[in-house]
């Protein structure tokens, strides 16, 4: 089954799926011409849960647990972490380094060097 996931007015550079395959992340292709943003589907029904907008993410992921996004941006240098289940910010981190960012199983962020 494939299913055309329509939002973004700018080319997709990334997604991923949460750990149980409900829900999948994706963020635009940074670019001044459009609206970088980061969105949050349900899967199932191939709708937008959730939009992150103003973010220029080069990483994106979901935590273990699939009730936290984490988002990188090399262009800012910043790592962002959103709680989607409940919306709100966790954490905002300014001076991040560039790389991929994970979570361990006990919900704590790890950093990986490209």
């Amino acid at each position: 089954l494939i299913k055309i996931f329509r939002g973004h007015d700018a080319p997709v550079s990334m997604a991923a799926f949460s750990p149980d395959c409900k829900y999948l992340v994706s963020a635009t292709e940074v670019s001044s011409m459009y609206k970088n943003n980061i969105r949050i589907w349900d899967v199932t029904i191939g709708k937008t849960i959730q939009i992150l907008d103003h973010f220029e993410a080069t990483f994106v992921s979901f935590s273990n647990d699939g009730r936290k996004v984490i988002a990188f941006s090399e262009f800012v240098s910043t790592m962002k972490v959103w709680n989607f289940i409940e919306p709100q910010e966790l954490i905002d981190h300014f001076r991040s380094v560039a790389g991929d960012y994970q979570f361990t199983p006990e919900e704590e962020i790890k950093y990986y060097l490209k």
